[in-house]
């Protein structure tokens, strides 16, 4: 709700002082490919978060998978034998386009949900208020905004392979120190952590966006544009969804059975941190203490979990785009001689 009012404000502003761009020769509307992604995305989401809650075994997890799978298959395929898709497939046939792309779906798959339990980590274990916790987040905003107000000059300073690759890396780095966060407050390992993620991460995705518009021609920046917004969304949901599952999975499984507490109470609380302190709240103070503890320590080895996940999704993705985009920039180097495509000043 709080973006309602920013968008209101901004939008009069981006309808005067933008121009207007349109293409020469837009794609029909294709009902089947849209419906068809929506089922795929929102099959695939739905059944980790239901695998996550009953187990991948459970026939509807794995069924919602599956459906969800094929839609994309379908989608895909319906899109490649169209002469004007509504999402070009194609492009990921260019080797530099899909790893930009990759990295700026991985970047939001590890790093949302950090973000989304972090708040989670702040308030139920620490015990913050929403106000005091939304605080403690600041850094990572200021640093993700210098991020962007700098990553041009970043760019024209390193270049777009070594700012992509170290970007990722130092994204990775700055996720180390979380590692060693527990139930007692120590910010002082969360807010140097986030000033290098926001900083980092923001300049390897400017960057990412600079390899994925200069690899299309100029007729295709628009559907690149779109694949690329559509990563960052998806990278989003998928990792709330995804790494949500592996924080519940650790969670649930590092819940004890507690002296006082019926095995009906136990189950319910390993459904979610909140879910404990709302049953905690009706017992008395000593069970409640020994339950709420428990709970805690079980939802540190769940984000620690998830945060390793994220460490091991982002290193990957550091080391993949370091050695494709110099792959990239050599084959440019051999067959043109008049430089790289993705320049590596």
């Amino acid at each position: 709700m709080i973006n309602i009012p920013i968008l209101l404000i901004v939008t009069p502003f981006v309808i005067r002082l933008l121009p207007q761009s349109r293409a020469e020769s837009p794609p029909p509307w294709d009902t089947t490919a849209v419906l068809l992604a929506a089922v795929g995305i929102l099959g695939i989401a739905f059944g980790f978060k239901e695998g996550a809650r009953y187990g991948f075994a459970d026939v509807e997890a794995t069924a919602a998978i599956a459906i969800g799978v094929l839609a994309i298959y379908l989608f895909a395929r319906g899109q490649l034998r169209r002469e004007k898709p509504v999402l070009n497939v194609r492009l990921f046939a260019r080797r530099e386009f899909s790893v930009a792309v990759g990295c700026v779906f991985l970047s939001m798959f590890g790093l949302v949900g950090i973000e989304f339990f972090g708040a989670q980590y702040l308030q139920l274990v620490l015990g913050l208020e929403p106000l005091a916790a939304a605080i403690r987040l600041l850094p990572l905003m200021v640093s993700t905004l210098a991020g962007g107000l700098l990553a041009a000059r970043v760019l024209s300073r390193f270049g777009t392979r070594r700012t992509i690759t170290w970007g990722l890396a130092m994204t990775t780095a700055g996720l180390v120190p979380m590692l060693a966060l527990g139930v007692k407050d120590q910010y002082w390992l969360l807010w140097p952590a986030f000033l290098v993620i926001g900083f980092a991460l923001e300049v390897a995705l400017v960057a990412a966006n600079d390899v994925i518009i200069s690899s299309v021609q100029a007729d295709e920046a628009g559907g690149a544009s779109a694949i690329e917004e559509t990563a960052y969304e998806l990278g989003s949901g998928f990792g709330v969804a995804v790494l949500g599952s592996v924080l519940a999975i650790a969670y649930s499984s590092n819940v004890k059975p507690i002296e006082g507490v019926s095995s009906v109470g136990i189950e319910n609380a390993r459904e979610s941190l909140s879910r404990a302190v709302d049953i905690a709240q009706t017992m008395p103070t000593t069970m409640a203490e020994s339950l709420i503890d428990g709970a805690r320590l079980a939802f540190m080895s769940g984000y620690h979990t998830m945060i390793l996940v994220s460490i091991a999704i982002l290193g990957v993705s550091a080391l993949i785009s370091g050695f494709v985009l110099r792959k990239a920039d050599q084959r440019q180097r051999s067959t043109s001689g008049t430089g790289p495509a993705v320049s590596d000043r």
